[in-house]
């Protein structure tokens, strides 16, 4: 019975050592970097941003009724693309990262976007968010792990102008991995769960 305790308690010891869950936020804020197109460009829908400029966004509505979407993280702003003016809006992108560290897994995103007049969302070239609204949030959500990959990740919200007047963005979202401790971390622990697992094995004996 000693013995199983102890093997009970030592694979549950490196069960804790083995992932940790870790939390991403991103949001539109003045982190973000943006790119003008023109109204209705096929781009848009599709995610093409090859070839584009981006530089920072504008920290302004512009004149935009664009609902900060329910739920977001506080700093969570209505942006402009680079080359609009107040009441006078663009179409394009908006660009923001997050970076995801080798050995990761069961990776996640979720959150939600509202853009004026209508948009699309996508994480490294893959459609994630569809039939965005200046006043209907819409949902951003994947789990498919082909869509992530270690390192820096793109996750791209387009803005198509159509109704004209002024456009504007206000979007997050929540990643969630799970990752390996680093090799400096995992020693410190395991002698941690070694001398504790050897006091045990003293009160047991």
């Amino acid at each position: 019975m000693k013995k199983i305790t102890l093997v009970a308690a030592g694979f549950l010891t490196l069960s804790v050592l083995a992932a940790r869950a870790t939390l991403i936020s991103v949001i539109s804020d003045g982190s973000v970097q943006g790119a003008d197109v023109r109204l209705n460009d096929p781009s848009l829908s599709s995610g093409d941003i090859s070839g584009l400029a981006f530089s920072p966004v504008i920290e302004d509505a512009l004149g935009s009724n664009t609902l900060i979407p329910p739920g977001a993280p506080g700093g969570t702003e209505v942006i402009n693309l680079p080359g609009g003016t107040y009441y006078n809006g663009m179409s394009g992108f908006f660009l923001t990262t997050f970076t995801l560290p080798a050995g990761y897994s069961a990776p996640s995103l979720s959150g939600a976007a509202c853009v004026d007049d209508e948009g699309w969302a996508f994480l490294n070239g893959h459609t994630i968010g569809t039939g965005m609204g200046e006043y209907v949030a819409s949902s951003l959500s994947v789990t498919d792990p082909s869509f992530f990959h270690a390192g820096v990740n793109r996750l791209v919200i387009s803005d198509n102008n159509a109704g004209g007047g002024p456009s504007g963005a206000a979007f997050y979202a929540n990643v969630t991995y799970t990752s390996v401790p680093d090799a400096a971390s995992t020693g410190i622990l395991l002698a941690i769960a070694c001398a504790a697992l050897a006091g045990l094995h003293r009160k047991l004996g």
